[in-house]
């Protein structure tokens, strides 16, 4: 395990969208293998609007794949509130980060996730709030690692 991340895990959108290249297969099925891995249902949305749009893959089949392969979070009450909170703390502060990110930041918070990024710097205005972040390339090296104790 990545230290001291535990082992539940939130992909950001594009996480998600980097971990599912052909390339990277190995290293999510070893994370999958070694991690309860969840994903927002607004990261599912945002992938399977870019993979619609380069490959015209049926969007059915590819929520039908991301609910086998991972828990599915959705928008809930004290996700929506923490998100109104943190969003609400930044812009007085100056600071904006997308209304997709802060919701997926503070689902990760709300169900006691680390958060994957693709851009952990995208995150960090909320590292001080609670916020849990492992930077995918540290994931990857992680995988790569624990795949060479298996050969």
């Amino acid at each position: 395990m990545v230290d001291g991340l535990g082992n539940r895990l939130l992909l950001d959108s594009l996480a998600l969208a980097r971990l599912h290249t052909r390339y990277n297969k190995p290293l999510l099925e070893m994370v999958l293998l070694h991690y309860d891995v969840y994903v927002h249902m607004l990261s599912v949305y945002e992938y399977a609007a870019s993979i619609f749009y380069y490959r015209q893959e049926s969007l059915e089949g590819i929520l039908e794949r991301m609910k086998r392969l991972y828990t599915i979070l959705g928008l809930d009450e004290k996700t929506v509130v923490k998100a109104a909170q943190l969003d609400a703390t930044l812009t007085r502060k100056g600071v904006r980060i997308g209304q997709i990110d802060v919701l997926v930041a503070a689902s990760a918070m709300v169900h006691n996730l680390s958060l994957v990024a693709e851009k952990p710097s995208l995150y960090k205005a909320l590292e001080s709030y609670g916020l849990r972040v492992i930077p995918l390339d540290r994931l990857f090296t992680w995988a790569e690692e624990k795949a060479r104790e298996y050969m």
